[in-house]
């Protein structure tokens, strides 16, 4: 049986806020919600010269799976790291 995933497509909060708690708070939320939903496993994307995102993920316990070499829409190639997190409920 295929588990059952969700995926974090963006999530941004302002500079103003970095380091007060507030994407650790909000993540902890959705993550409640993606559990009571039965969700089994979280998938993002983050592109690795991103470093602040790269470790906030990290801290939030999700580990690395693979890079890839991603085009965006305005045709620029990014190197990004394929994320996931387990869920436990």
């Amino acid at each position: 049986m295929q588990k059952k995933v969700i995926y974090i497509g963006l999530y941004i909060i302002h500079s103003k806020y970095h380091r007060q708690g507030v994407g650790k708070n909000l993540f902890r939320k959705l993550e409640n919600a993606f559990i009571q939903n039965k969700f089994q496993k979280i998938r993002l994307a983050v592109i690795l010269e991103n470093t602040i995102s790269f470790q906030f993920w990290k801290q939030m316990e999700f580990i690395e799976k693979e890079r890839k070499i991603w085009k965006g829409k305005s045709g620029l190639y990014k190197k990004v790291v394929i994320m996931e997190k387990c869920l436990k409920g």
